[in-house]
């Protein structure tokens, strides 16, 4: 099978022949990048504008609204100056493990966060808690009117308490000053996306009519979308929790690919309870999340995404090279979706439904798991780097990654307990000259899997060293450490070594 670069591919994994539905697919999956050369446009769907909420002094509107149809969906696509400010403060706020950490780094590099800042952060996390988690904030402020109304709106709907509305009001409002150029920057960005969207929408609809077949869940669904500035390139993402997808744009075919594997899991919502149940009597480490999500990866981008090549599979191989850990999360959710990939392609090309995929899902776990997946101890360093260490040492360790064509962080030496969970699943590294403790004892060995004793006695024993280890959740460790300055800058200078 041959399409032009550019275009949405079907990835062939499988000996087995393709049927009717899986021929459907194909033959509409080029419709889904008609801005590649020569091919053919899709008419735009017809699609309803509701008119922009009260305007700001200046900047983007508060709100813009369109529906879209996409086959057995009809997305709300909303552009909202508030959602867009939630979304923000969510993510920064790291407040749960699949926040996406790009938002936190910009955040740092821009300088937007200062005690008062990280003091209204720490307000939201506590909020999510004692919320229930997801629900009740994406209800109250995924919303195209402006803070403050949305705020009135969930006290008068009992979404949540007149307290709790306080709180996040003072967030929000705090921090829409401060993102309120990123959100404006971003706001042509967001209807570029939404305009290749609607072109695309009838081919994305006959897909997700197949897939609703496969599924057997042919309720209609009327779904709120919310589209949010990504400030930061080559990075991407989305989420469906709480009843509403949320995609994140900075380039518009990128932000497709979140589109479409969003849209696959409303496809499924009807039968997640299957879903459980087939996890729950598997057991051997299966569950729910794992499954729902490998179901949805094998379909997007496994058998549908944007360009060339294979990216599933390609994620797969780069965390193997990295060395992640089989626990890892997004690591399951990958080799699961690619193993499943050709049962749910011969599904398809039988006319076959769900229930034959979820029947031989625990088989192909019971393979996954099986699989050798051991970090080696040799493995690469996972980008990117976080350094903690001093003046002038940490610009020594700065310029040794960038030798080595390795991206890493803003060096650190305060603010702890923010920086150090960001550094999960990459590289971690520590630079210390004498009896300096860079990072506090508190921290010590869960952060660095050594412990103070340890440390202290090789200090004493040899000028300068350096200890390796991984920690449970991936993270690569390094410690380096030197009698003085002159030895550290040999430890750096050979480093990894």
């Amino acid at each position: 099978m041959s399409i032009s670069p550019g275009e949405i591919h079907l990835a062939e994994d499988t000996a087995n022949p393709m049927g009717d539905s899986t021929a459907r697919i194909l033959a509409t999956i080029c419709l889904l990048c008609s801005a590649c050369a020569g091919s053919e446009r899709a008419k735009p769907v017809s699609a309803t504008t509701t008119p922009a909420a009260t305007s700001l002094d200046a900047g983007a509107p508060l709100a813009d609204q369109r529906f879209i149809a996409l086959g057995p969906l009809t997305l709300q696509v909303t552009i909202s100056r508030t959602a867009q400010v939630f979304y923000f403060v969510d993510q920064i706020s790291q407040w749960e493990p699949h926040c996406h950490k790009q938002y936190a780094r910009w955040a740092d590099e821009q300088h937007l966060v200062g005690p008062r800042e990280r003091s209204l952060l720490d307000a939201h996390k506590r909020l999510r808690s004692t919320s229930g988690g997801w629900g009740p904030l994406e209800q109250a402020f995924a919303s195209p009117l402006s803070i403050r109304e949305a705020a009135a709106r969930a006290v008068a709907l009992g979404l949540l308490t007149q307290a709790d509305t306080e709180q996040e009001l003072a967030v929000l409002e705090a921090f829409e000053p401060l993102l309120a150029r990123t959100i404006d920057e971003g706001q042509s960005r967001l209807e570029a996306f939404r305009a290749l969207f609607v072109e695309r929408g009838p081919a994305l609809g006959r897909v997700l009519s197949d897939v609703q077949a496969l599924a057997e869940t042919y309720t209609p669904q009327s779904i709120p979308l919310f589209l949010v500035t990504n400030p930061v390139g080559h990075t991407g993402g989305g989420g469906y929790n709480g009843g509403i997808v949320w995609v994140e744009v900075n380039d518009a075919l990128g932000a497709i690919d979140t589109l479409t594997h969003e849209a696959i899991h409303v496809a499924l919502l009807d039968r997640y309870g299957d879903i459980r149940a087939t996890a729950t009597a598997c057991g051997e480490g299966l569950d729910e999340e794992t499954l729902n999500e490998g179901l949805a990866y094998a379909i997007s981008p496994g058998m549908l995404h944007e360009g060339s090549g294979d990216p599933l599979r390609e994620a797969v191989e780069a965390a193997r090279r990295r060395g992640q850990p089989a626990t890892n999360q997004l690591v399951r959710d990958h080799r699961l979706g690619l193993a499943l990939r050709p049962l749910v392609e011969s599904t398809l090309a039988r006319k076959d439904k769900l229930n034959r995929v979820l029947s031989g899902a625990c088989g192909v776990w019971r393979g996954v798991a099986a699989e050798a997946w051991p970090p080696t101890r040799d493995a690469p360093l996972a980008p990117p780097v976080y350094i903690v260490a001093d003046d002038p040492y940490r610009q020594w360790l700065v310029d040794r990654f960038r030798a080595l064509g390795m991206a890493a962080e803003t060096p650190f030496n305060t603010d702890f307990d923010v920086r150090l969970p960001r550094a999960a699943g990459h590289t971690l590294v520590i630079a210390m000259v004498g009896d300096r403790l860079v990072l506090p004892e508190k921290y010590w060995p869960a952060q660095t899997v050594i412990s103070l004793e340890l440390l202290r006695r090789r200090q004493s024993e040899t000028a300068r060293g350096v200890f390796r280890r991984r920690r449970e959740d991936g993270t690569l460790v390094y410690v380096l450490y030197g009698r003085d300055p002159a030895a550290l800058r040999q430890m750096v200078d050979e480093f990894p070594k």
